[in-house]
Parts: C-alpha cells; sequence; structure tokens
C-alpha cells in the first residue's frame, strides 16, 4: 500500500507539472487564442561619421579585396520609428549584428533583437534573423521569439530598402512584420 501511495503521489505532481507547462507555465490556466499582429516600422542604419549606429567590431585580411566584404562583422544599435523620416517617433532600437558570409553576392546575415520602448509594448522584444541580401527588392527574416507581450511567437518580417545612401552610410529600411502566437497563449500584463 505505501508503494502505491507513492506512485499516486508522483503521479499527481507529475500531472501537475505537466499541464502547468501545458498552458504556458501558467498556474490560472488563462490563456488566449490570437490570430496573427501586424507591425510595421523603420530601421535607421548609420555607419559613417560622428552619429554612426554600427561600426566594424572585426574584419578577415581579405575583406577589403572581396567584391562582398566577405568576413565584415559589424555591430549596431539602430533607432525604429512609426515613419521612414529621422524625426518621427521612436518606437524602440534595433540592437545586434550583421556580418558577410556569401563570398559570391552581397547577403548579409542577420541577428537581432528589436527592443520596443513604446508604452504599449511595455518593453518587449522581438529576436530576428536570416540572411538579409540588401539588393534584393523585398527580403524575409525569421522572427524566432521574443519576449514580454511576445514570448513565445514566431513569424517573420518582410523588409525592403526605403533609402541607400553610400555616400553617407545612411540606410532606412522597412520592416513589415508578421507575427504568430502560440495556440493557448497567455499574457500576463
Amino acid at each position: 500500500m505505501d508503494k502505491l501511495s507513492l506512485l499516486l503521489a508522483h503521479l499527481l505532481t507529475l500531472s501537475v507539472v505537466v499541464a502547468s507547462v501545458g498552458n504556458g507555465g501558467n498556474p490560472d490556466g488563462f490563456s488566449v487564442n490570437r490570430g496573427p499582429a501586424k507591425l510595421q516600422f523603420y530601421w535607421h542604419d548609420r555607419h559613417l561619421g560622428e552619429n554612426a549606429t554600427a561600426v566594424t567590431v572585426a574584419q578577415s585580411p581579405t575583406t577589403n579585396i572581396s567584391k562582398t566584404l566577405f568576413g565584415i562583422v559589424k555591430v549596431f544599435d539602430d533607432p525604429l520609428t512609426i515613419l521612414p523620416n529621422e524625426t518621427s517617433d521612436l518606437i524602440g532600437r534595433a540592437q545586434g549584428m550583421y556580418f558577410s558570409a556569401d563570398q559570391n553576392v552581397v547577403a548579409l546575415q542577420m541577428v537581432m533583437t528589436l527592443v520596443f520602448h513604446e508604452p504599449k509594448y511595455l518593453g518587449s522584444t522581438l529576436i530576428v534573423m536570416g540572411r538579409n541580401p540588401p539588393a534584393d527588392l523585398v527580403r524575409v527574416l525569421a522572427i524566432v521569439g521574443g519576449t514580454g507581450i511576445f514570448h513565445s511567437v514566431s513569424g517573420y518580417a518582410r523588409i525592403s530598402t526605403v533609402l541607400d545612401d553610400p555616400s553617407t552610410g545612411y540606410f532606412i529600411v522597412e520592416y513589415n512584420c508578421t507575427i504568430t502566437y502560440p495556440k493557448g497563449w497567455y499574457s500576463s500584463f
């Protein structure tokens, strides 16, 4: 009888843990099924001058003779705005790095966290990564997760260049994000 009681106690404990994990760790079991969310904003990248928001932190010995700048690594802390102009309302920052990893065409590997400062996002983040060949009119990067109101999300960002000015090192990229929440998603926000 003692073994049976012990087994039942373990099974009950395991059931509670599985139930808690099954609803996202929410002890009250409150969940919301949400459809995809859409976000649009503009990423401002400046890598020349005093106000540079992207800087080179590494490069290979052959980067300067490579037609694709193969081997260059840049770290950035770029503003995100509602409209394409620099004076538009700031909604957050894109923080991360990009590097040239293709020897045949210019294509950047992007790894970044989008940190949203607007009150309705409560400091939430989106994690974005993928291959970005800037010469393509439209590129797609993966949204692989997030925090805050975006925790456990996935999705994609369709991006396109709005301004490309190599003489000033200033680029503006439009981001159109589609965010999918997992089934049974909940938020304590």
